[in-house]
């Protein structure tokens, strides 16, 4: 009976089976352990297999298997055929090519050590808004240079809500696609990144065959959603205080690699880095591996609440002779309530029915008449808006800062700007 097993992966069986002499399609039925996991007539269509054999081609099967087996008694899995009297193993053609090929290690057979690596990324450690959910749960992912996806599979076992893999290499996208079909895989380079943004992106094993490392990280900087992570895991020279690279001689010709304060400082020069440890050690590495955590930069706004008379002013002018620039509520609000150019704004309306427009108001009774009226959000959009969020530190002062729903106004409207928040109040 002729027939094959093309693919084979935690997800799906996938191939053809035909028996000329039978009225009817085949039966496809695997075994693991001697226990039956699933069974299908194998009648979908295979124009190929139908002009190969002059048949009418419904010989194809296509088994999802996902979640019914661990990925350790993947080897262990036979397929077996009948047309209604013995059953009949098919002959396997993906587990050949896959001992030809494989790299990551979803079986045991790969000459990486994908689980140990999986684990020295830490991505326990990744933000998330429920410390019980996994690390990836409802993120975006984009691993560049997935290879045959193992990471990637990792992210749909977790729950992301979506995920993308890019290699250059046909036979390892094809493979990915089949090992993992929930994933979106792209054959091209590393800069054929979709024009997406994604919460989580992993670079492993991989960024010493780029040239213009610093250019591809700011590249994935600008791919990054304002809180996520790059996972980074890299070749890296350990000589403290140098900032250089060393050429290396690795089976696969010479390579650059950067020492580790080169990485940091430069190299990752737009993003706040964590270092994580040490990677696995893997044949024909000549220098050790190490995974970063790095977050893109974001501007730290200090937000300064307090009384008047309480010293804000002169906390502004100390920083500001520091260059650090700051910003006035106090001279917002008085420019709402008395310049004739801003009475445009339907808050410098609403202020101007309550308040006198031919002198300054007093800011407590503004900030009591602006929460009473729940008219935050319009005055934190104002403050978030003309801020100078360009600058990596710089301070918002102000009477009104010291309400708490200002405060969380406030803190909402700059992180749509990717500006971080830190209150600051006088003991």
């Amino acid at each position: 009976m002729p027939g094959y097993v093309e693919v084979i992966s935690p997800a799906r069986v996938k191939g053809w089976a035909y028996d000329p002499r039978a009225q009817g399609p085949v039966t496809v039925r695997l075994i693991v352990n001697d226990a039956v996991i699933a069974e299908c007539v194998a009648d979908l269509p295979r124009e190929d297999v139908g002009k190969a054999l002059k048949s009418s081609g419904r010989h194809g099967f296509d088994i999802s298997i996902d979640g019914k087996i661990a990925a350790a008694d993947l080897p262990k899995l036979t397929v077996l055929s009948s047309s209604g009297d013995k059953w009949k193993p098919l002959k396997n053609i993906a587990a050949q090519a896959h001992k030809k090929k494989a790299y990551q290690d979803f079986d045991g057979s790969g000459s990486s050590n994908s689980r140990a690596k999986l684990a020295a990324l830490q991505l326990h450690d990744l933000p998330r808004s429920d410390s019980d959910a996994p690390p990836l749960q409802g993120k975006s992912v984009l691993d560049i240079g997935c290879n045959e996806g193992y990471f990637c599979a990792e992210a749909v076992r977790q729950g992301a809500s979506r995920v993308v893999g890019i290699d250059i290499q046909r036979a390892s996208i094809d493979s990915a696609r089949q090992r993992c079909p929930a994933a979106t895989f792209v054959q091209g380079s590393w800069w054929d990144i979709p024009d997406e943004k994604f919460d989580c992106i992993f670079f492993l094993s991989a960024i010493h065959y780029e040239p213009e490392q610093r250019k591809l990280l700011r590249k994935l900087r600008d791919h990054l959603t304002p809180r996520g992570v790059l996972i980074l895991e890299c070749g890296v020279v350990v000589e403290g205080g140098v900032r250089a690279w060393r050429t290396i001689q690795r089976w696969d010709g010479v390579r650059r690699y950067p020492t580790r304060d080169l990485l940091v400082r430069d190299l990752l020069a737009d993003f706040a880095v964590r270092p994580v440890g040490r990677s696995v050690d893997q044949a024909g590495d000549p220098i050790p591996r190490y995974v970063f955590h790095c977050t893109p930069y974001a501007s730290i706004a200090m937000i300064v609440g307090a009384r008047t008379l309480s010293g804000k002013s002169s906390l502004a002018f100390q920083l500001e002779t520091r260059g650090v620039p700051t910003y006035s509520t106090d001279a917002t609000i008085a420019r709402l309530v008395m310049h004739a150019d801003q009475g445009w704004r339907p808050l410098a309306q609403a202020l101007r029915k309550r308040f006198p427009p031919n002198r300054a108001p007093n800011m407590a009774q503004v900030a009591i008449f602006i929460v009473e009226n729940k008219l935050e959000e319009a005055l934190c959009e104002i403050i978030a808006t003309e801020a100078p969020g360009e600058a990596g530190l710089f301070c918002i002062q102000g009477d009104v800062l010291r309400h708490a729903s200002i405060q969380d106004a406030l803190k909402a409207k700059l992180a749509t700007r990717n500006i971080r928040p830190w209150l600051v109040q006088p003991l």
